[in-house]
């Protein structure tokens, strides 16, 4: 058992002595490390010989390590070498709190910005000028022992103490709500006023001295911070209303000139703030920063009003100005008739073979109001657009507009009469619509009734394209768009040539044609 302490003390000395010497950087020689060998067991004998007598005084001395034997071999003058020992392992028995980097004092000194703390309804019962200082360094001694409980760590052998820079005034209370100046203190005389109202300006000098250990940075930034850590942690104080309405509630209980005080106010630089002890409402502001305040929300006010009211009213404006031009729009210029170049977008925009209006598949105002325009056009001027020209034609048989076709006065009609007829078959430009049996000759009648009849038979193509348009797939789709533009530049005698062909191959017979395919072999 003795030798189980000896050698577990032996191991705690040797490795902290290895800690040592790795953390600093500093390897020991042989011969330190034979005397730093010898000293730690020697060390170990007396604190072994010294726990032996406390736990058990009737044993002897020990004679330690001359009588045991022991894997460490002792020191002798005459041995010039003595292998080293580093531990691979720590230990099991040695406890998991071991210092693990030495610890050093550190002290410093810090200064706050100035601030204020207003007391209201004090109470004076003899010489205002005695009982204003007595609150005045009472209220910053508690003041003091409530920063170093709240506000400071209590941790590291953290020592904090104050010094404080202190001015004071006192005002009469006659009216609570306006407070009027008597005098500073070093000029006041020995009168009661009854109840005033003290204002303390301080300026905190705060030493700090602690033990600074490793991964601890809480009082470096403190260092650093200077004057605005300081100011930050009175702030903090302060905003938390129970650290004041605790303050309030000591001074109440040590002395009676605080009994009737109603607010403690810290007015800062950085932040202003007040407690009200017996109502539990936030009291006025000092005299003018609430009327600032006021103005200036009013003043906000103002500008967002004027904003919102200007911003709809452009609003209204700009949207009444869209409804006009958007009705000026089919109103205006129907008696002018369409630009080329409005004419070559609007063909554009009638490519499309399942697309008959501007509107799309109804009739809008768009299509009324440039049909009504088209025909004040020349009709020389609408050959080169071949989707207007349908588009007409199909505006003539949907719109309800009456058209005179005998009468040289209608200009749709007269249009039409001076059109050149077209190189390839194609659709009359004639607007064609419910004949009156009253007014158009029998003739007439008959190629009003073909060309609509015409008409119905193009819009059932179309919309037979489209319904085959939805059902085949893009590969039949393309070869179908191939063989048109093939048969497309091909001239009329070539298609002739193979309408031909294809009549006589369906009159023959496969026999005939088997002939024919070996004569050409």
């Amino acid at each position: 058992m003795i030798m189980h302490y000896t050698n577990f003390l032996i191991k705690i000395a040797l490795f902290y002595s290895v800690s040592l010497s790795c953390l600093t950087g500093q390897a020991l020689s042989n011969v330190s490390r034979e005397l730093t060998l010898h000293n730690i067991f020697k060390d170990a004998n007396n604190n072994f010989e010294a726990i032996s007598r406390t736990n058990h005084p009737s044993l002897p001395p020990s004679n330690y390590p001359s009588q045991y034997p022991s894997k460490y071999p002792s020191p002798s003058p005459s041995r010039s070498h003595l292998p080293s020992w580093v531990p691979s392992v720590v230990p099991s028995q040695i406890p998991s709190s071991y210092p693990t980097f030495p610890g050093h004092k550190i002290s410093f000194q810090i200064e706050s910005s100035p601030f204020e703390i207003y007391l209201r309804s004090l109470s004076s019962n003899g010489n205002i000028s005695d009982i204003a200082e007595y609150a005045a360094f009472f209220v910053v001694s508690n003041l003091d022992d409530l920063f170093k409980e709240k506000v400071f760590p209590r941790k590291n052998g953290v020592v904090t103490t104050f010094k404080t820079q202190m001015t004071f005034d006192y005002f009469n209370e006659t009216d609570h709500k306006n407070a009027t100046d008597v005098n500073h203190h070093k000029n006041a005389t020995d009168v009661n006023l009854g109840k005033f109202s003290l204002s303390v300006k301080l300026k905190k000098i705060m030493q700090v001295t602690y033990t600074k250990t490793r991964n601890d940075s809480y009082f470096e930034d403190a260092e650093e911070g200077g004057a605005s850590f300081l100011d930050t942690a009175i702030t903090t104080f302060f905003d938390d209303e129970d650290n004041i309405a605790e303050l309030l509630e000591v001074m109440q209980t040590e002395s009676p000139i605080f009994y009737e005080v109603e607010t403690v106010e810290y007015r800062g630089v950085i932040k202003s703030r007040s407690v009200n002890n017996a109502s539990d409402q936030v009291p006025r502001t000092r005299d003018g920063f609430e009327d600032k305040h006021t103005i200036f929300i009013i003043l906000l006010v103002f500008l967002v009003t004027v904003s919102i009211v200007t911003y709809s009213h452009n609003r209204n404006w700009f949207s009444k100005e869209t409804e006009e031009v958007s009705k000026d729009r089919f109103t205006k210029n129907l008696d002018k008739p369409l630009s080329r170049w409005l004419l070559k977008k609007l063909n554009k925009r009638l490519e499309s073979p399942f697309k008959p209006y501007f509107g799309g598949n109804q009739v809008s105002k768009e299509d009324t109001y440039y049909f009504k325009r088209i025909s004040h056009n020349l009709p020389k001027t609408l050959d080169k657009y071949s989707h207007l020209q349908s588009w007409m034609v199909t505006m003539g048989c949907t719109i309800d507009i009456p058209v005179q076709l005998n009468s040289s006065s209608s200009t749709l009609v007269v249009h039409a009469n001076k059109m050149k007829p077209p190189k390839r078959q194609t659709i009359q430009m004639d607007v064609i619509d419910d004949v009156d049996d009253e007014s158009v000759e029998k003739e007439e009648m008959e190629k009003a009734e073909f060309y609509k009849g015409r008409r119905m038979r193009q819009l059932n193509h179309w919309r037979q394209c489209e319904e085959l348009y939805a059902t085949n797939s893009p590969k039949q789709r393309s070869y179908k768009r191939y063989d048109e533009e093939k048969n497309a530049t091909n001239s009329p005698k070539q298609r002739s040539y193979k309408r031909y062909d294809e009549e006589i191959y369906a009159t023959e017979s496969p026999k005939q044609r088997s002939y024919k395919r070996y004569d050409e072999e």
